[in-house]
Order: structure tokens, then C-alpha cells, then sequence
């Protein structure tokens, strides 16, 4: 489910990254790196127009097409040289082997050819070493230890003869494959690192994405009409003290605590806060600042705090059209982080929205970090939705 979750956009970015990598590991075409190939014999000129067997067919990374050269030796005792644009270190040689191709008149022409069978090569007239090659389709890798080599050249001391045209050695493609430096080495970790940061994060929004989607699909369709169901205020009501949205605040505290007080297997309130409305205006205490509720989950003994807010209207952000609901000040905001930071204990806001206190139209739980703002959107609401109990794993309450 989570694959089909991962956009175009993010998958193109991925290939790109593998492919920067392809080519600063040394996967570039051979013939990037050279500029031109001599042989001690012409090439074999066909009489057909549906092949040719050009010295280019050597390096133009295709195994279904070849070079080759006809002798009565059928390619013993000739050489083949590769020019090289610059000084260049080379680690392996990499050999595709006759003509492989399956042609609708001869069928398989790989046979019909010779074919190397041992073959000497020069780095620079340097340095040079025997290889015996295996008669195979399959890439032949010859481990060389060329160092600013100029020319790569191959003498050809035996073959695999062909079954119809052994005087014609045919071989497929040649690839040079270079060392790669420790600063190479280097770049290449670096970039694998950032692709797989890239990857984590990515994975983790895909994975996050994916279980809100999930989640929104089975919100019911009454979560889904906040917007369209809860009054919209043309201003913010919440600024000034008001008795009667004081009186609904308590009235749906105490519908939370019923909720709490239902679940005594799950969950013991530990501490109720005073309210600060029920102190003389002359006296400051400051636990009347903490949030509502401290409670215990009985099965784990882990601790959280509940902070309850009801709103029966959204109101429109001023100067926008965007429908918010205001829970809190800065200052109460600031005052909850530091009471969940100083406890180590996390703190979620519980929002009751329209209706009555004690049977809210829509009932939201938000973990505090998420509710970092005064203003909150409708579009947060979607992923907390809070149901007729609590329920506390994983480190959150829903």
C-alpha cells in the first residue's frame, strides 16, 4: 500500500540521485574515454546490408552487434589498440565475446564465428599480462592494474574456432573500467548518505501521509463536516471573560472527567486543577495555570496531562477567509510546554467543538507540539478525532 503512496515527482528525484552516482563510480561508456581504435588487420566488409562490423561496435555498448576481422588464422598473431583522451587508471577490462546475435537466417551467430581464447594485454607497452577467456555469452572481466595509461593494447595469441566462418574473429564490446580514487570513494559515501537521508525522510512523510489518509477515511462523515456544520463567527469572542462560555468550559471539563472516570481499568485521574475563576482576582497561584487534568494509564503507569477547551463557533481569521478555532493565548501556551517539559510528561489538548458541553457536535484530541499556535485550522482537527473513549498507546491519546 505504502509504494503506491510514493509520488512521480519524489521517485524522479531518487533516479536522479542513482544515476549521479552510476557515473561518479566510473559507469560512464567506454567510449567517452576513447578516441580512436587501430587494427593490425581492416575490418571485415559485409556483403549483406544488415550487418556491419565496424572497430566502433567495440565500444558502443550494444553486445548484439561486433567487430571483426578476417584472416587464414582467423585472428591469431593480430592486435587491437585503444586510444585513450587522457592519462586514465584502469582496473578491469570487461569482454563481450563474439557476435551475439540471433539473426532470422543463420540463427545464432555466436558459434559460427571464432571467437578470443587467450589474448595478451598492454597497458602503455608497460605493463602487460596473459588472460585466458572462457568460451561464454556472459561478460568476461580481465583484472588489470593500469596506472595513466595512454593505450590499451590487446595482442591476440589464440581463438575458439568457428563452425562456418573461422577465418572471421568476432568479438562484441569492450568496456574499461576505471580505479576509483579515495576522493572518489569519498564523494560516492557522501552522496549515498544524502540519498539515504533523503530516503528516511521521505519514507517516513510517505509512511505518515499514508496512515492520515487512512486515518481520514475512517473519520465519520460528521468529523468531515466541521466546517460545513459549526457556526462561523465573523469575530473572536474568546478575548474578554464571558460567564456563559465559562459555564460551558466547566460543564464539558466535567463531561471529560465523566469520560476518564468510566474507564477505571484504563485510566485514574490523578490531580483535578483548581480553577483559576474560583480564586479571588488578588491571589496568584500558579498550579491554577497547569493544565486540567494529570492521568494515570493504569495497565503501563505512564503519566499524561489533559487541557479542555469548547468552542461552540469557529470564527474567520481576520482579513482572511480561513476558518480557525482560538484555544489558548501565547502565555497559556508557553505555561503548558514548560509544565510538560519540567515533568517529562506529555500534554494533550482536548477540544470539545459545537453543541452542547456535555454531548459536543465534535470532539478532537491534539498533542500539544502539534498545537503550537494560537489559531488552530479545521485541517488539524482531521487527524485527531476522538471518539466516545480514550485510548493511550504508543505514547499518544486518542
Amino acid at each position: 500500500m505504502y509504494i503506491k503512496k510514493i509520488r512521480t515527482d519524489h521517485m524522479k528525484k531518487i533516479i536522479f540521485f542513482l544515476i549521479t552516482i552510476l557515473a561518479i563510480t566510473g559507469c560512464s561508456k567506454t567510449s567517452s574515454f576513447v578516441y580512436e581504435i587501430k587494427s593490425s588487420s581492416p575490418t571485415v566488409k559485409s556483403t549483406s546490408p544488415r550487418f556491419s562490423f565496424d572497430k566502433s561496435h567495440l565500444i558502443d555498448g550494444d553486445t548484439k552487434t561486433s567487430w571483426q576481422i578476417r584472416t587464414a588464422k582467423g585472428g591469431v598473431g593480430e592486435w587491437l589498440e585503444l586510444k585513450l583522451r587522457e592519462p586514465m587508471d584502469i582496473s578491469e577490462i570487461v569482454i563481450s565475446n563474439g557476435f551475439q546475435l540471433m539473426d532470422p537466417e543463420y540463427g545464432d551467430l555466436y558459434f559460427l564465428n571464432s571467437r578470443l581464447r587467450k589474448v595478451y594485454i598492454c597497458g602503455d607497452d608497460i605493463k602487460c599480462a596473459d588472460f585466458n577467456l572462457i568460451d561464454t555469452k556472459d561478460k568476461v572481466r580481465l583484472k588489470v592494474n593500469f596506472s595513466k595509461v595512454m593505450n590499451i593494447k590487446i595482442y591476440i595469441k589464440d581463438v575458439y574456432s568457428g563452425s562456418r566462418w573461422p577465418q572471421d574473429l568476432a568479438v562484441g564490446e569492450i568496456r574499461l573500467v576505471k580505479k576509483i580514487s579515495m576522493a572518489e570513494i569519498l564523494i560516492v559515501v557522501l552522496a549515498i548518505a544524502g540519498i539515504m537521508g533523503f530516503l528516511i525522510i521521505f519514507i517516513k512523510s510517505s509512511v505518515r501521509n499514508v496512515f492520515f489518509e487512512k486515518l481520514n477515511s475512517l473519520v465519520s462523515s460528521k468529523h468531515k463536516d466541521v466546517a460545513s456544520k459549526v457556526e462561523i463567527m465573523e469575530y473572536d469572542s474568546t478575548t474578554t471573560f464571558n460567564q456563559e462560555a465559562y459555564d460551558k468550559g466547566k460543564a464539558f471539563e466535567e463531561h471529560i472527567a465523566r469520560m476518564f472516570g468510566s474507564q477505571k481499568d484504563d485510566c485514574t485521574i490523578v490531580h483535578w486543577t483548581n480553577d483559576i475563576h474560583t480564586k479571588k482576582k488578588d491571589i496568584y497561584v500558579e498550579s491554577d495555570q497547569n493544565p486540567d487534568f494529570i492521568i494515570r494509564h493504569n495497565p503501563t503507569g505512564k503519566e499524561f496531562a489533559v487541557e479542555c477547551k469548547f468552542r461552540s463557533h469557529l470564527w474567520k481569521r481576520k482579513g482572511t477567509n480561513q476558518k480557525v478555532l482560538k484555544w489558548a493565548s501565547h502565555e497559556q501556551i508557553l505555561h503548558y510546554d514548560t509544565f510538560s517539559k519540567q515533568r517529562n510528561m506529555p500534554v494533550f489538548i482536548v477540544i470539545g467543538l459545537g453543541g452542547k458541553p456535555d454531548q459536543p457536535m465534535f470532539k478532537f484530541c491534539i498533542p500539544l507540539e502539534k498545537a503550537r499556535y494560537v489559531d488552530l485550522f479545521i485541517s488539524l482537527f482531521y487527524r485527531y478525532p476522538l471518539g466516545d473513549k480514550f485510548i493511550w498507546g504508543n505514547g499518544m491519546l486518542s
